[in-house]
Order: structure tokens, then sequence, then C-alpha cells
């Protein structure tokens, strides 16, 4: 269940950037509050985030959506 919520989060971040002229990643970590290697590797989907810090993508997400 991590898994697909951690599919469904990263596609709705690449939409945001899409959408949103690709915004840095390293602007969009920090605005997360997250570290922008480990970030970078969630995104390319090489790395699967624990719900805490998924809960920090939502909150971030669903503020700018």
């Amino acid at each position: 269940m991590k898994e697909q919520i951690n599919k469904e989060l990263r596609l709705k971040m690449k939409q945001f950037r899409s959408e949103n002229y690709n915004p840095p990643i390293r602007v969009l970590a920090k605005e997360c509050n997250m570290n922008y290697t480990m970030f970078a590797d969630w995104l390319r989907g090489d790395k699967d985030y624990t719900e805490t810090s998924l809960v920090r993508i939502k909150k971030f997400l669903n503020g700018k959506v």
C-alpha cells in the first residue's frame, strides 16, 4: 500500500512540476522540508519514502493545487 501511495504522489509531483514551469527540484525539496538528494531519488523512483515524509509531500501538493 505504501508503494502505491509513493507512486501516486510521485505522479502528482511530476504533474505539478510540468504545470508550473518545472521549478527546480532543490526548491521543491526545501519547500517540503526534505533533503534534496533523497527527494530527487524519490522523484526518479529510486527510493520510496516513509509515511511521515509522504505526509509532508501531500501537504505541499494540497496547499499548491
